[in-house]
């Protein structure tokens, strides 16, 4: 996509995002953004309150013989901090948790893996599981009608990105912005087209 991006008012799916959240017209979606713009746009961007990235994947959860295939997205703290949602318990990624290089091994999970995996135990929060062979901390639980990428999302880790990816071209991030009060949609424009 190219230009300023889709500007959300989240009634229906947009440029192959679904979003299951409301966050009116002061976030925006970009998709095919690579790491260097993403970092670009996080230092030249004065105007946006939020800004951050996800990415699908697929990857290993839980070491339950006969589970289901989870589906799961990857993302940087300021994606779900852009879409203004918070969990029904727990908490958010951290922006120190998103350190270059070394990014911490949290998740959050879905409202329907609580309930089908952990039996809506309170006691989840700070849960080790296993995530690609790596103990992974469970730092929240979303909302039962949150979604980002479709309708089964069953969970959300911390992206790892690495400095070598900032010499990389590959355009496979999407990215939400949010804008801060008072900032036009028409302010942001210049600084997303130069990609």
């Amino acid at each position: 996509m190219t230009g300023p991006g889709v500007w959300l008012p989240h009634s229906r799916p947009q440029a192959g995002l679904s979003l299951a959240v409301g966050v009116g017209l002061k976030t925006a979606i970009f998709n095919g953004v690579s790491v260097p713009e993403l970092f670009a746009w996080k230092e030249q961007a004065h105007s946006f309150a939020a800004l951050g990235a996800l990415v699908n994947s697929a990857v290993d959860f839980g070491a339950e013989q006969n589970a289901n295939p989870l589906s799961a997205c990857r993302g940087t703290p300021g994606f779900l901090q852009a879409l203004g949602v918070q969990p029904l318990l727990g908490r958010l990624f951290t922006d120190v948790e998103d350190e270059m290089d070394n990014p911490a091994a949290v998740l959050l999970i879905s409202h329907r893996l609580w309930l089908r995996r952990f039996g809506e135990a309170k006691e989840i929060l700070t849960r080790k599981v296993p995530v690609n062979g790596q103990s992974t901390t469970i730092a929240g639980v979303m909302p039962p009608d949150f979604g980002i990428t479709d309708e089964t999302g069953d969970y959300w880790a911390s992206l790892p990105l690495n400095r070598f990816q900032l010499r990389g071209s590959a355009r496979y991030l999407t990215v939400a912005a949010r804008l801060k009060p008072g900032i036009a949609r028409q302010q942001v424009g210049e600084l997303t087209s130069k990609r």
